[in-house]
């Protein structure tokens, strides 16, 4: 195989959904802080609703892909089995066929 098709996409959920809660919490933070002037307790609970939302919509967002995308490979890994294994059956058959 090539080192193309052996490369995994390895998607942590747990570190993407962190990161993107993360980011999210900051610039809620920073704008409701620097733009509307919010107090320091309002912009806290505000950026830890948004860093909970966003962290869960990002790790059932990547779970959900991952589950999709390994399921296609195992199909299209069987499909790669049988068609091998279909190719092995024949050329079998041809060198039996070709010996008598």
């Amino acid at each position: 195989m090539s080192d193309a098709r052996r490369r995994a996409i390895a998607l942590d959920p747990d570190r993407l959904g962190l990161a993107i809660g993360g980011l999210a919490a900051c610039t809620v933070l920073v704008v409701t802080l620097w733009f509307h002037h919010v107090g320091l307790l309002e912009s806290a609970v505000r950026a830890g609703v948004v860093f909970v939302v966003s962290y869960a919509v990002a790790f059932v967002l990547v779970v959900i892909i991952k589950r999709i995308t390994l399921t296609e490979i195992a199909k299209q890994r069987e499909a790669e089995r049988e068609r091998i294994m279909n190719l092995n059956k024949q050329e079998g058959e041809s060198r039996q066929g070709g010996s008598e």
